[in-house]
């Protein structure tokens, strides 16, 4: 049995049955502590290790700081005799192991270490086809009282292993990047709506995985012809607002037809991960945001902004999917966009700085946050006594 040492692991993954999602191997919660933590000086202590697939893409930013490293993260399985040795010496020897994903990751670990499930969001759809999870890891965190409940029934767990402290990523709202509309080339208007649609369709290396696939010309929801791009465009324009949509990381590009308009951007994720920027980093800047089933809608809650959903294929999604609730539209902290004519009405109202849900914001906060600053990265190190 090693013995364990003032080291902390961080992992987001995923990888599944060796595929993996390059934008997706570095970030998330795990990612914003981990950030969190070099900001704070907690590598003065603690050795702060990061697994990773390409190491070397971070060492322009990180490598000036004592005490953090990224390792391979197949070094286990793939590498040399010497990574090898070296990733299990870490791996057996870390005191605490935090994880956004990967529920087989560090499946054995030694008396005394603790694994954290820190995880993506507290979100609106359930999860599907999941086993118990007590044993793969000791504590899992939420943002509210509602989670803690919820989420220790569908990833089973017991209800001691679920902590409410808030997710680290969502501190990044309360301090948006500056200067990111030249970083990511983004005109400069009055106003910003980010638009974040729940993938439909996911490509893992040349595979392609159906998650609930849309029919539209344009690849997207309501706004799914040229023609209505065209009339968005103009409706923009003519207020000086842009709208940002976000792929989501999953998403395929392909299946996406925009043309280029000035008003209407599009991110795909690797976009952002090239530059090391989640999403989180930027989205507080919007001056709303429009979602559907994706748990970065309950995350944006928390700016008490205002908020809208596209529900056109909302009762498909939920026979597919499922939701956290029956009647889920009553606990949608925003308005309901069932067509293109709804879509433009929210842009509109945010034009003429309308919160036309505010007050259903408002009552439903409670549900989903416990906390409503940015401190749930001190409160997940201080609950383990970091």
């Amino acid at each position: 049995m090693a013995q364990l040492k003032n080291i902390i692991i961080f992992w987001s993954g995923p990888y599944e049955k060796g595929s993996t999602i390059p934008s997706m191997e570095f970030g998330d919660n795990s990612g914003a502590l981990f950030d969190y933590m070099i900001k704070s000086n907690y590598n003065e202590k603690w050795k702060l290790i990061y697994l990773v697939e390409h190491p070397n893409k971070y060492k322009d930013l990180y490598g000036r700081f004592k005490n953090v490293r990224f390792l391979w993260a197949r070094a286990g399985k793939y590498g040399t005799l010497k990574e090898k040795e070296e990733y299990k010496e870490v791996l057996r020897s870390a005191q605490f192991i935090f994880t956004t994903d990967g529920y087989g990751f560090a499946a054995d670990v030694n008396p005394g270490q603790i694994r954290v499930q820190l995880w993506h969001g507290c979100g609106i759809k359930t999860r599907v086809n999941f086993g118990r999870m007590e044993d793969n890891y000791e504590f899992m965190t939420v943002s509210s009282e509602f989670y803690k409940y919820r989420h220790a029934e569908i990833f089973g767990l017991r209800d001691d292993q679920v902590i409410i402290t808030g997710l680290p990523k969502n501190d990044l709202l309360f301090h948006p990047l500056k200067n990111w509309q030249q970083i990511l080339n983004v005109p400069i208007v009055d106003k910003y709506v980010f638009w974040l649609p729940t993938f439909r369709t996911v490509e893992i290396d040349g595979m392609e995985h159906l998650n609930e696939k849309i029919n539209s010309g344009t690849g997207l929801p309501i706004v799914d012809s040229a023609n209505k791009l065209e009339k968005l465009e103009n409706l923009l324009d003519l207020h000086n607002m842009c709208l940002i949509i976000k792929l989501h990381p999953f998403q395929k590009r392909r299946d996406i037809h925009i043309l280029n308009y000035p008003h209407i951007v599009l991110l795909e994720n690797n976009d952002l991960t090239k530059r090391l920027i989640q999403i989180e980093h930027i989205l507080g800047n919007a001056d709303a945001l429009i979602s559907d089933y994706s748990s970065v809608a309950i995350s944006y809650c928390i700016l008490d902004r205002p908020l809208a959903f596209t529900l056109d294929d909302y009762v498909q999604y939920g026979e597919h999917r499922g939701f956290h609730w029956k009647n889920v539209r009553d606990y949608l902290p925003g308005a309901e966009i069932f067509n293109f004519v709804g879509f433009c009405n929210f842009i509109e109202d945010i034009a003429e700085e309308k919160d036309v849900e505010s007050e259903k914001r408002i009552r439903l906060m409670p549900v989903f946050h416990k906390y409503k600053d940015d401190k749930s990265s001190e409160r997940v190190l201080s609950y383990f006594g970091i």
